[in-house]
């Protein structure tokens, strides 16, 4: 299975050396929900979101395909939003731990990992993930795609988001590293409605085509002991 990790390129060099290494003390980049700091993040299907969200400055966005073949399985557990979620929508009316609570007890639900990469597109990785697992990355100039990146920044990213999104935001990882020639379909394209709407739903078709003919400011390349 291909799992993306999304970052900046001012990790590119380090990753190249290192592998993918948890953030440990490191100041994350989501201040009020701070990730488990012994975990590396990994998605099936926003790994471009959260690249372009931890870019600053004159870096880039950069996605490192991972191939789960060469890690361990008890080393993948769920995204602790994920679990939370799903213990919300499971106990309604019953207290329940917050994201935080469960993060740092991440480990407890690790038999869930395969569950929260089925209905939300994320899991996390306990430790570093080594050079032997890494594929390829994919480097993406958002200042020369700025309609491309701003479509892939709009997720609210949960269980009924993926349930609805999954074929678009999968699609859009696979189309970046070359994996498929078209875009995929708006999720809303085959709705019915008044002219107005129909005629949105055709403009947005028509952005997607007009995408997918140009891979300008878009540069996959393999890992190095892969080539």
């Amino acid at each position: 299975m291909k799992l993306y990790h999304g970052t900046s390129t001012s990790h590119h060099v380090q990753i190249l050396h290192t592998g993918i290494v948890p953030r440990g003390r490191k100041k994350g980049n989501f201040a009020k929900a701070p990730s488990h700091p012994d975990m590396v993040y990994l998605s099936i299907a926003y790994p471009f979101y959260f690249a372009i969200g931890a870019t600053k400055g004159k870096q880039r966005p950069i996605v490192f395909e991972v191939d789960t073949d060469y890690l361990d399985e008890y080393d993948l557990h769920p995204d602790e939003d994920f679990v939370h979620e799903a213990m919300r929508m499971q106990c309604k009316g019953y207290p329940i731990p917050s994201p935080l609570e469960i993060r740092d007890a991440l480990y407890s639900y690790q038999h869930h990992w395969q569950d929260s990469l089925a209905s939300m597109g994320n899991c996390c990785h306990h430790g570093i993930i080594p050079l032997t697992a890494i594929t390829r990355y994919c480097i993406f100039d958002q200042t020369q795609r700025m309609e491309l990146a701003m479509a892939m920044m709009d997720p609210s990213i949960s269980i009924l988001n993926f349930a609805i999104c999954k074929q678009k935001y999968c699609g859009i990882v696979e189309w970046m590293f070359g994996d498929r020639p078209t875009l995929p379909d708006d999720e809303f394209s085959q709705l019915n409605g008044s002219p107005e709407i129909r005629k949105m739903l055709d403009d947005r078709k028509s952005f997607w085509e007009q995408q997918e003919q140009n891979r300008e400011g878009i540069t996959v390349c393999p890992m190095p002991h892969k080539a």
